[in-house]
C-alpha cells in the first residue's frame, strides 16, 4: 500500500500557525476593503468635482471617442451628454473644420503625455453658434485605463471685453496723438517718459523713440532747480497738481513753461499724464 500521500504529524499546522493564517486572512480581507472603499470614495469625490465643475469637462479616449460630458459641457454646447457620448470628436460638427487639425495634433500629444500649453479655439455649439473656448486637457488613467480629460472655459465674453478696450484705447490713442497741447505720459517709480503725442515731439524735436527713452530731468535745463514730479498714492496725486520748470529742446533752446498734472489708468498701469502749455520755446 502506497503511503506517500499520507498527511504525517510533522505536515499538520499547529494551532498557533491556523490562528496566525486565519487573522492574516481577515487582515487582508479587512485591508482590501479598505482599498475599495477609498479607491470608491476617490472615484466618488472625481464624479462631484467632474460633474458640478463651472467649467466644460469632457473625458475621450485616444482616438477622440467622447466617453463622458459634465453639466457645464451641456449648458455651453447645447448637446445632452447622451448625444454625443460614443461619438468621435471630430465627427458630431463640434469643431469648426479649420481647426481640426489643430485638435487632432492636442489629442496626439496629450495622449503621449506631451506637455501641451493652453489653446485658444472656438467650438460649435448644437445650433450652428460659435464659441470662443480655453482648452486644457490631461492624460489621465481612469478604471486602468488612459483617457484624456479635457477643460475648456467660455472666453467669449473675455474676448468681446478685450474688442471693447482696444477699441477704446485706439480711441484714446487718436485722441491723445491728435491734442493741441503738448502731453508727456510718466511712469512715476521710474521718471521715464512713456509715451509722447504729436505736439510734444514737435515741442522738444524729439522723435517718439527718443522720448521715450528719457527721464523727466533730461527735458529740463541745466540750470533749473531741481524739479520732481508729483507722487501717485492710493491711485491719487499726491503733491502739487501744477509745476514751473524750465524746458530744453533737443536744439538746446529754452524756456520756462507750466506743466499740470493727472492720473491714468492704462493697461492697469498707474501712470502720470503731463500737460504742457503750447508756447514756443526760446532760443538761448
Amino acid at each position: 500500500m502506497d503511503n506517500s500521500h499520507k498527511i504525517t504529524m510533522k505536515d499538520k499546522p499547529t494551532y498557533q500557525e491556523l490562528e496566525y493564517r486565519l487573522k492574516f486572512l481577515e487582515n487582508e480581507a479587512r485591508w482590501r476593503k479598505q482599498a475599495e472603499d477609498a479607491l470608491k470614495e476617490s472615484e466618488e469625490r472625481f464624479r462631484l468635482l467632474f460633474e458640478y465643475a463651472p467649467d466644460m469637462y469632457i473625458l475621450f479616449d485616444s482616438k477622440g471617442f467622447l466617453i463622458d460630458a459634465n453639466r457645464a459641457a451641456e449648458k455651453l454646447t447645447g448637446y445632452e451628454r447622451h448625444e454625443v457620448i460614443g461619438k468621435n470628436l471630430f465627427s458630431f460638427g463640434i469643431i469648426t473644420e479649420n481647426q481640426v487639425q489643430k485638435a487632432a495634433e492636442l489629442l496626439y500629444k496629450i495622449s503621449r503625455k506631451i506637455p501641451t500649453n493652453p489653446e485658444k479655439i472656438v467650438i460649435l455649439k448644437k445650433d450652428g453658434q460659435p464659441v470662443h473656448v480655453e482648452l486644457r486637457a490631461y492624460p489621465i488613467e481612469l478604471g486602468g485605463r488612459p483617457v484624456v480629460l479635457t477643460t475648456a472655459r467660455d472666453i467669449s465674453n473675455y474676448k468681446e471685453t478685450m474688442e471693447i478696450l482696444k477699441n477704446r484705447e485706439e480711441k484714446y490713442r487718436k485722441l491723445f496723438e491728435t491734442a493741441p497741447a503738448p502731453l508727456l505720459i510718466f511712469d512715476v517709480q521710474t521718471s521715464r517718459i512713456d509715451d509722447a503725442n504729436h505736439a510734444a515731439r514737435v515741442l522738444f524735436g524729439y522723435s517718439r523713440e527718443e522720448l521715450i527713452d528719457k527721464r523727466f530731468k533730461d527735458l529740463l535745463d541745466d540750470s533749473a532747480d531741481r524739479v520732481r514730479l508729483p507722487a501717485i498714492k492710493n491711485g491719487k496725486l499726491e503733491g502739487l497738481a501744477e509745476i514751473s520748470c524750465l524746458f530744453r529742446n533737443k536744439s538746446g533752446a529754452s524756456a520756462s513753461r507750466k506743466m499740470r498734472f493727472r492720473v491714468v489708468l492704462i493697461g492697469g498701469r498707474q501712470l502720470l499724464v503731463g500737460r504742457i502749455h503750447a508756447e514756443a520755446l526760446h532760443r538761448p
